[in-house]
């Protein structure tokens, strides 16, 4: 059986284990999210237009 200070221990581990993945993930997170408005900036400056193409095949808006 285990101790009351080994599950501390044990608790204190996997709250840090956490805490790093979720910093981890919001840096990936963060990272992505900011090459894709570079991206979608340069797409706007390089075609003159103001929204994306649709998904579904139709023709964007006119500029």
């Amino acid at each position: 059986m285990y101790s009351s200070a080994a599950a501390s221990t044990g608790l204190v581990v996997t709250a840090l284990i956490v805490a790093i993945s979720l910093l981890a993930l919001y840096f990936i997170v963060r990272g992505a999210v900011s090459d894709g408005m570079k991206n979608y900036a340069r797409w706007r400056e390089e075609t003159g237009r103001d929204v994306p193409p649709t998904t579904d095949g139709s023709a964007p808006p006119a500029p």
